[in-house]
């Protein structure tokens, strides 16, 4: 299966770990990725194969100008005999990194995400050198845990974004809270964050202006808040908890995993 590639320009960004890291969540962290493994193991393209819709989520991949494509089977890769794959979760099934190599595969798959990063060798027989290789390997866990992290980072913005946009989607939230609150106190704050008055609120839900106040401050006393801003804070919270993802690879044996400037 092939993939459209992204090639490194090799002069016009320079390679530095420090501005990668400073990157992670930013629309640059594409391209300093791909230049730093341009410039540290010969990397000329880089590509993002995914085995779910959470990895792939839109807003990570509007942001990310690597290609990313969804792919049955982290095998799945052009001139396979010529790929060398490196499985972080479970090394044995690594191949060995004795052979020459066009490409390499960085592979993590757990409970909380699928991820592969590709990278295409740029030197001049286009095969990878035994150093380019080491690098590579020595840095394998690091970058997938560099793409995780911006993923997690450009995701929670863009859901946070949307957190306050569907009322049926706050009613659901609030409603499994873990504070309880009452299914009328549970309507009446997701009607406010909505944005809705407080008349228009008791037309809604059929009861009196008087008594949406009342759910309003029944739940404020629940929730230890005073006003709609730190209403507003307890939801985003509560919301951002929600999306938060583990990014934590599964413990592996000690390596030397490292990147340097």
């Amino acid at each position: 299966m092939n993939y459209p590639a992204i090639a490194a320009d090799r002069g016009s960004r320079c390679a530095d770990a420090n501005d990668l890291v400073l990157s992670i969540g930013t629309s640059d962290f594409s391209n300093d990725l791909l230049h730093y493994l341009w410039s540290k193991a010969s990397v000329e393209s880089l590509f993002i194969l995914t085995e779910d819709g959470d990895i792939a989520d839109s807003a990570f991949m509007d942001h990310l100008s690597v290609p990313a494509r969804r792919s049955q089977s982290w095998n799945v890769a052009p001139e396979s005999q010529a790929t060398l794959r490196i499985d972080l979760v479970t090394p044995l099934q690594s191949e060995s990194a004795q052979a020459p190599y066009r490409a390499v595969m960085l592979h993590c798959s757990d409970d909380h995400h699928h991820l592969t990063l590709s990278l295409r060798s740029s030197g001049a027989r286009r095969y990878f050198s035994p150093a380019d290789i080491a690098t590579i390997q020595g840095a394998a866990r690091l970058l997938i845990c560099l793409v995780l992290k911006h993923m997690d980072l450009v995701t929670r913005q863009e859901r946070l974004a949307r957190a306050i946009s569907s009322l049926q989607d706050i009613d659901h939230h609030i409603a499994s809270a873990p504070e309880q609150l009452s299914p009328r106190e549970a309507q009446v704050c997701a009607r406010i964050l909505y944005g809705q008055t407080t008349t228009g609120i008791a037309l809604e839900l059929d009861i009196g202006t008087e008594s949406v106040m009342t759910y309003r401050k029944r739940a404020y006393r629940r929730l230890g808040i005073a006003c709609y801003r730190e209403l507003l804070c307890w939801y985003l919270t509560l919301r951002a908890h929600e999306t938060v993802m583990a990014y934590r690879l599964p413990s592996a044996p000690a390596s030397n995993d490292r990147i340097t400037g």
